[in-house]
């Protein structure tokens, strides 16, 4: 469910690469822009009329978990227990992760057909084609890996950790090869573009690695996690500055792809082995006073 909502943003940008020029050439390039708030304005009336505060359960859930997520849901709300929150080194690491997954789409999608016509000597229609394949590639990936990691799960091949961290093992291995196979690659343009479509296939894993990471450590909380999380979208705008730094220097985009590589790699390693494992504990309690802690260390509910 997650992946098929998040494959969402890849279609809207599968549509918008492919609408632009056309949009462009018939009306101007202003009304890429108007174009898009107006279709933002017309989403949001079916959000308000249909996103509900009372939850739909699936009709196969049984009586007794029925009863029992509709009595959660009747209790009051908790407050965000935001000391452990900030406590809580898995959040650290999934806005880590979320800034390298930017930093890596922001190469592709922003920085990719600057490097394909002016360095590779691609035409720019050509540059914008391999950019929609690119794109189109990786919402086929992101439902495809969310059905296969519920598959394995479903089965019981093996356990879910061992599937995540299959995964991120698999995503940085292929990002950090293409990166560096980009560094190498010289001008042939056919290397150069199966390398960025490869590269898509090692980037889609993130769907369900660090993603659905607030949605494993706790879930009465995902949503506020998940925002803070988005904290690691400043890579969208720090790689270009990166990246204009280098341009104009002798073998610039190596250099570029190359400490892309090496931070994919860093920072790949050490999810794998710091990756979240079960629900954190304070994902049950609201804010404790601390008046009341050693109260709550006694009777179990939580420990230091």
């Amino acid at each position: 469910m997650i992946s098929i909502a998040f494959s969402g943003a890849g279609l809207g940008a599968l549509v918008a690469l492919g609408l632009s020029s056309i949009v462009i050439n018939s009306f101007g390039w202003r009304w890429v822009f108007w174009g898009s708030g107006a279709l933002t304005l017309a989403w949001l009336p079916f959000w308000v009329i249909y996103v509900r505060d009372t939850p739909r359960y699936h009709p196969g859930i049984s009586k007794k978990e029925l009863h029992h997520l509709s009595k959660n849901h009747n209790q009051p709300r908790k407050n965000v227990p935001w000391s452990r929150v900030f406590k809580s080194k898995y959040i650290y690491l999934f806005i880590m992760m979320e800034f390298v997954n930017v930093w890596t789409q922001t190469i592709i999608i922003t920085e990719g057909p600057t490097f394909l016509t002016n360095q590779i000597g691609i035409s720019l229609k050509d540059a914008g084609n391999l950019n929609i394949i690119i794109t189109a590639l990786a919402q086929f990936l992101v439902i495809f890996y969310g059905w296969l990691s519920d598959l394995v799960e479903r089965r019981e091949w093996m356990p879910m950790l061992t599937v995540r961290r299959l995964f991120q093992m698999f995503g940085t291995l292929v990002i950090v090869g293409c990166l560096m196979g980009l560094a190498f690659a010289g001008c042939d343009g056919f290397e150069v573009a199966v390398y960025f479509v490869v590269l898509m296939f090692g980037l889609s894993t993130s769907i369900v690695t660090y993603v659905i990471g607030p949605m494993i450590i706790a879930p009465n909380y995902a949503g506020t996690l998940s925002g803070m999380v988005g904290l690691g979208t400043v890579a969208g705008f720090l790689l270009p500055m990166f990246v204009s730094v280098f341009l104009d220097m002798k073998n610039g985009w190596m250099t570029v792809f190359l400490v892309s590589a090496a931070i994919n790699l860093v920072s790949g390693l050490i999810y794998v082995i710091w990756m979240p494992r079960e629900e954190e504990e304070w994902n049950m309690y609201e804010e404790i006073p601390e008046s009341d802690k050693q109260a709550a260390k006694k009777n179990g509910k939580m420990s230091t």
